[in-house]
């Protein structure tokens, strides 16, 4: 949480982190997120000529590539942040521990961060809905998710590129993304969603619902306003 009480997300926490060890520990290396991570990540790869792995969600396919390859930091949309020199594996102390590092570097506060780390590379707003999908639902939902892939469209903004190696996740021509994904450990549908504005990432998780037939009763929120 940060000083005004607003939930500080792992999108963010992961986000922040690499910044710092670019910039503060001048380290490199290449940066590992799955699928349901936030597109904040490619951006900041970018702009620091990183190269970027994606992998199917589950820290142990993260854990998997930093044995193999020279990898800076990895993390899931859980939470699970690994890093270069240490164990390739989560460690929630030594991601504090980073971040209060950043906070004395720039001597500013983790509010003052995320809203420099907005006006450089833009505002993503994240979301996440899980609904309840018993096993014997299973078949029924698959067969609604393959039908999925007949869309043009969400929200009528066309679907500029569809990946289905983990889920089925849609990348929109405005940069924004939904992926419907059945969890590997619970009975769950899980939708994920991300864009620029709040309004329309809460637009975006509602009408995969509704396609799906399941109820949408609010989504879980991953990225305050700032």
């Amino acid at each position: 949480f940060d000083s005004r009480g607003r939930f500080i997300n792992p999108q963010q926490v992961i986000s922040l982190l690499l910044l710092h060890l670019l910039r503060h520990r001048k380290l490199k290396g290449a940066v590992v997120k799955t699928i349901a991570g936030t597109s904040l990540l490619e951006r900041i790869a970018k702009k620091y000529k990183l190269k970027i792995y994606e992998t199917p969600v589950g820290f142990k396919h993260i854990a998997e590539l930093m044995l193999k390859k020279d990898i800076l930091i990895g993390g899931e949309e859980a939470g699970g942040i690994g890093f270069k020199n240490y164990l390739p594996e989560r460690d929630g102390i030594l991601a504090g521990l980073l971040l209060l590092e950043m906070m004395l570097a720039e001597n500013k506060s983790i509010t003052a961060l995320l809203k420099e780390t907005e006006k450089e590379f833009g505002r993503y707003f994240y979301l996440r809905k899980d609904l309840k999908c018993p096993p014997h639902d299973k078949d029924k939902v698959r067969a609604r998710l393959a039908n999925l892939r007949k869309r043009k469209s969400f929200l009528r903004i066309k679907i500029n590129k569809v990946e289905a190696y983990d889920g089925l996740k849609f990348y929109l021509v405005d940069g924004s993304w939904i992926l419907f994904r059945l969890s590997g450990t619970e009975p769950l549908l899980r939708i994920y969603a991300e864009s620029s504005s709040l309004t329309k990432t809460r637009r975006l998780i509602a009408e995969g619902a509704k396609i799906l037939s399941f109820k949408q009763k609010g989504a879980r929120r991953f990225f305050s306003k700032g």
